[in-house]
């Protein structure tokens, strides 16, 4: 029952993480940190993993010079996933690690909420399975890890995604000549637009489903606005599952 709480506990605060406008992401990335020492249980697999666990070393290795910069390469090895991704949220949380050079080093994008979704993506979804596989004492091949991580292209037609950006530049020019929104609400509804938006482009099945129900929310209150998140929607729905 305990562990059946913490987890629940754990992938709620987690999710909220994944869920995330970058501009918040680091208060949430605070709360998740606090649920992992406070809750018995996950701290219980946190000693695990950090048993004889070298951060240094172990990043060292994870790193890979790629035509788009140095990115990071987490291990089939689950205490190494939950020890390497633990240490750097801590680091960001602490301010050890500057997060936007961070993201911009390791998940270089064309803005700061891209690269944090493609972040969550290489990071927090492996992390999160990772602490549920433990807690749970699931033993698991290493490459069934590696396939589960790995992002299905979504089988979207050329033409599908090319109503989806222009339903986009439809919200980017009503966001832009609104007068009731503000320069903060601005910025937060043109950021994580474009952010699905890249994503659709790119057909990544994972970071559509990770970046919608952020862009969803977001996007809640204003209400031309949500009429065209409905259009995106019915739109989408055929080719991306939990939307």
């Amino acid at each position: 029952m305990e562990n059946t709480q913490a987890l629940q506990k754990f992938l709620s605060d987690c999710d909220e993480v994944i869920q995330s406008n970058f501009i918040v992401a680091e208060r949430k990335i605070t709360a998740l940190l606090k649920t992992l020492t406070e809750e018995e249980a996950l701290f219980e697999v946190i000693k695990k993993a950090f048993a004889g666990f070298d951060f240094d070393t172990e990043f060292a290795t994870s790193l890979t010079r790629e035509a788009s910069g140095i990115k990071i390469n987490l291990s089939k090895n689950l205490n190494k996933v939950i020890g390497l991704v633990l240490t750097i949220l801590y680091k960001i949380d602490r301010g050890q690690i500057d997060f936007n050079y961070f993201l911009n080093e390791h998940f270089s994008s064309p803005n700061l909420q891209a690269a944090y979704n493609s972040f969550v993506g290489a990071m927090i979804l492996p992390f999160r399975r990772a602490i549920e596989l433990q807690l749970n004492d699931i033993e698991i091949d290493p490459d069934e890890i590696e396939a589960a991580d790995d992002s299905p292209e979504a089988d979207i037609p050329q033409d599908v995604i090319e109503k989806a950006v222009f339903i986009f530049r439809d919200i980017t020019s009503s966001v832009k000549s609104n007068p009731r929104i503000n320069a903060t609400e601005r910025n937060d509804l043109l950021t994580i637009s474009e952010g699905l938006k890249n994503a659709i482009v790119a057909k990544d099945t994972n970071l559509i489903n990770i970046i919608w129900i952020g862009f969803k929310n977001t996007f809640k209150g204003y209400f031309a606005l949500e009429q065209k998140v409905n259009e995106l929607r019915v739109l989408l729905r055929f080719y991306i599952d939990k939307i």
